[in-house]
């Protein structure tokens, strides 16, 4: 148990401070002014990464409003 705390410590990285994030787009501003993607900005200041998907409400405000969307749900509805 002990040896897996250690691990576990080794691959922690934590970012300290305040994070200058636009409340808007969520870019996050660097020590230079330069305003950076969220994800560029963790992965760069962390041994963090990401992948992206969709979450059900976005989904409905991208493409909501689409026949391709609209017949996939339904589709989705018939199969369940």
């Amino acid at each position: 148990m002990i040896a897996d705390l250690t691990i576990a410590l080794d691959e922690i990285k934590t970012l300290k401070g305040i994070v200058p994030i636009c409340s808007g787009c969520k870019k996050i501003r660097d020590d230079k002014g330069y305003w950076n993607l969220l994800e560029s900005y963790i992965e760069k200041h962390s041994e963090a990464s990401f992948t992206h998907g969709m979450c059900p409400e976005c989904m409905e405000k991208f493409y909501g409003k689409n026949d391709w969307y609209i017949k996939s749900k339904k589709k989705q509805t018939l199969e369940t």
